[in-house]
């Protein structure tokens, strides 16, 4: 088994070799050295290093200095975090109930839905084909989303609305009551679901972004030995285009981030990912409505600094989390907390926060 392992990883990089010689015209032993150093030293998956242009033979080891692999970052979690209290933020609907239980703005839960049974928010069971449609017909708002209760990444994350006596999904295809139970039992990643309203942007994101789609803020916080908080990064992520979900994933879906200056709560300029997939490019207006990005202030800033600050206190002795919270007209609301939150190399100043994480630990 070890063996085939290695054989597996030696042909992932050989391909990978071939894949960097072709789009950056180098040498087949310049190629390889790169792909050693960043696939083995820095401990970078392939294709990570390779949407964040890190095989550019043009990048200097300063480029490499301000990232921070997924792996890197996982065992620096690992150090802060105790993994035994994960399921806390890693379960959407105890992460919810704790947070309602303590005061914390967060959405409600409409419906708990599994293949076998589910459960309104009265607390009240249904199963069976006729307790669901009599839910889909009668006890949902006309906009509603389905996530995964143990989801990450924007994974199985589906909305739906109200049209007649059947629903739209996001790519506006008519769905009966039947369709969207049949859709989730054949969900072969997850056999949980929550069923929540849809919340909406404010004013000011959809402004800029010409979009009612929820584009949240991610917010990273780390607790010192004192148990004392701080916010080391926040970024607003948005929507690049036909996305369901605003999950970056390293470039990989197509989406923008803009870092936020935490000092005032202003926007910076955006980074995406290049059209070939190789590294990361930056606009200063957004693609759709012009607007630069520098030109807007986060809303209800203080609010989101303070409803941060807060959720990572009640949730010690995890130490560090990447929060996503809403921006909403009646002000931010706590969607999730990431336990094992990303690395968003995306911005130069990951390195910092990795470092800042190190020396807590």
């Amino acid at each position: 088994m070890a063996l085939f392992s290695q054989m597996k990883t030696c042909l992932q990089q050989l391909r990978l070799v071939c894949r960097v010689r072709s789009r950056y015209a180098v040498g087949l032993w310049p190629a390889y050295l790169r792909v050693r150093q960043l696939c083995r030293t820095a401990r970078f998956e392939a294709d990570e290093a390779f949407r964040l242009g890190l095989f550019d033979p043009g990048s200097d080891l300063a480029a490499l200095e301000r990232c921070v692999s997924r792996k890197q970052l996982t065992k620096i979690q690992r150090a802060l975090n105790p993994v035994s209290w994960s399921p806390l933020l890693t379960n959407k609907e105890a992460f919810r109930r704790y947070c309602s239980a303590l005061g914390l703005p967060v959405p409600r839960t409409c419906a708990l839905w599994t293949r076998e049974a589910g459960w309104l928010c009265n607390g009240r069971r249904f199963s069976g084909e006729q307790d669901e449609a009599t839910l889909f017909r009668d006890q949902l708002p006309d906009e509603f989303v389905v996530k995964p209760t143990t989801g990450a990444l924007g994974r199985g994350v589906r909305v739906y609305r109200r049209s007649g006596s059947g629903f739209v999904d996001f790519e506006g295809n008519l769905c009966s009551t039947e369709q969207i139970c049949h859709t989730l039992r054949g969900d072969d990643q997850d056999s949980s679901f929550i069923v929540q309203p849809l919340l909406t942007n404010h004013v000011a994101i959809q402004r800029l972004t010409g979009s009612s789609q929820l584009q949240t803020l991610r917010v990273v916080t780390l607790c010192d030995r004192q148990n004392r908080c701080r916010i080391l990064a926040a970024h607003l992520k948005m929507h690049g285009g036909a996305q369901e979900t605003d999950n970056f994933n390293s470039g990989a879906s197509g989406n923008l981030s803009a870092a936020v200056e935490l000092n005032e709560g202003r926007l910076t300029a955006a980074r995406t990912a290049r059209p070939d997939g190789s590294g990361m490019r930056s606009l200063d207006r957004h693609p759709a409505t012009g607007v630069a990005f520098v030109e807007v202030m986060v809303p209800f800033w203080p609010q989101i600094c303070s409803l941060a600050e807060a959720a990572a206190g009640h949730f010690l002795p995890i130490r560090t989390v990447g929060w996503d919270i809403a921006l909403t007209a009646d002000g931010p609301v706590l969607l999730e907390g990431n336990f094992w939150w990303n690395p968003f190399n995306q911005h130069p100043h990951m390195g910092q926060v990795a470092d800042l994480l190190r020396q807590s630990c």
